[in-house]
């Protein structure tokens, strides 16, 4: 999370707080003044604040994105590798994930049209920035990929939690625009987001954005999770998206983590230079491969070792010789982490 050196300091009153529209705080879309802050600044273009709907985080979008679409044995197309929250998600709502084979840009065109043509999905699962492995979607893929999914009736479910985090060497405040399939295939395409990555994890306010035909099956969904997504959290998090600094702290968080990635890699590459990865183009994590090693075998030996890894088989099969590792920790962490990785992966090795 952004130190708290990058945080506005709020003055913000308990009747400041309470200031919420509904006045009983039990609005099931959320605040319209957020869910306009949201359509302005965090959703693709097309969606209106009358087309948001506020969650409780991300996470809860996804689980409400399976809840409202999914029947027992509807397909799902995700990536060889993807994140294991809504593979969990799939699971619980009785859905089958389906990978489609890629390369190092994500899903190929020809593979994706091919699957959809075969297995029929409800949708498909993407990640424009990717989580665990960093990599940027480019606009020519999105486009391929949003031309398949409108050809063949199938939407596409893409999740913006990281679209802030793209790490290129810029000084600008606003880094390049990170494209969406909501651009080519609007009609196909739901898009969520969470404020967490920018402002602070436990700021649990997300967001689902959806055309017209299926939007409402989203506002069902959430009624039957919860009445309404917390008041005071989406008080807050007007505040903070509404303040004068807010795209400066973004552009000084993303400079921070340029650092912390950069710090972590060179740290890796001079004490475990066994390892490989590619240095991610944004997120929060490096996607490490262990040669000839068990993901899971090595994050156990890890964690005996003092530090916490996330073994690559949780984003999928094809990701069992892989960990991923977190640069969000100041400097000084990510140095005692990686000798305690340098100590780890010499007790795995002789064993």
């Amino acid at each position: 999370m952004p130190d708290a050196s990058l945080l506005p300091r709020l003055d913000l009153s308990v009747e400041d707080l309470l200031d919420v529209h509904p006045a009983d705080g039990y609005g099931l879309l959320g605040e319209i003044r957020l869910r306009e802050l949201l359509a302005e600044h965090a959703a693709p273009e097309g969606f209106g604040a009358d087309l948001l709907l506020v969650t409780a985080g991300a996470q809860q979008a996804l689980h409400l994105v399976a809840d409202a679409l999914l029947a027992s044995g509807d397909r799902v197309l995700v990536d060889s590798v993807t994140y294991p929250g809504m593979l969990a998600a799939i699971e619980r709502f009785g859905g089958v994930p389906v990978v489609v084979e890629g390369d190092q840009f994500g899903m190929a065109p020809e593979a994706f049209a091919a699957a959809v043509a075969r297995h029929r999905p409800v949708f498909a699962f993407t990640m424009p920035v990717h989580n665990p492995t960093g990599r940027v979607a480019a606009r020519g893929r999105v486009r391929a990929l949003a031309r398949a999914a409108r050809e063949g009736d199938v939407l596409v479910v893409e999740d913006r939690t990281l679209a802030d985090l793209v790490l290129a060497e810029s000084v600008s405040d606003a880094p390049p625009a990170v494209p969406s399939a909501a651009a080519f295939a609007p009609e196909h395409t739901v898009c969520l987001g969470s404020l967490s990555k920018m402002v602070w994890g436990g700021l649990r306010v997300g967001w689902i954005a959806a055309p017209r035909p299926v939007f409402e099956r989203f506002v069902q969904a959430k009624r039957r999770t919860d009445l309404a997504t917390s008041a005071l959290d989406q008080r807050l998090a007007i505040a903070l998206s509404a303040d004068p600094g807010a795209a400066a702290r973004k552009a000084a968080w993303r400079a921070e983590l340029r650092g912390r990635r950069d710090h972590l890699a060179g740290l890796l590459a001079e004490r475990i230079p066994e390892w490989r990865w590619s240095l991610p183009e944004g997120g929060m994590s490096l996607w490490v491969r262990l040669p000839g090693a068990d993901g899971e075998e090595f994050a156990e030996t890890s964690r005996r070792h003092g530090v916490s890894v996330s073994p690559g088989a949780v984003f999928g099969p094809a990701g069992a010789d892989r960990i991923r590792l977190s640069f969000a920790w100041p400097e000084p962490v990510l140095s005692e982490g990686v000798a305690m990785l340098r100590s780890a992966w010499a007790e795995y090795r002789r064993r």
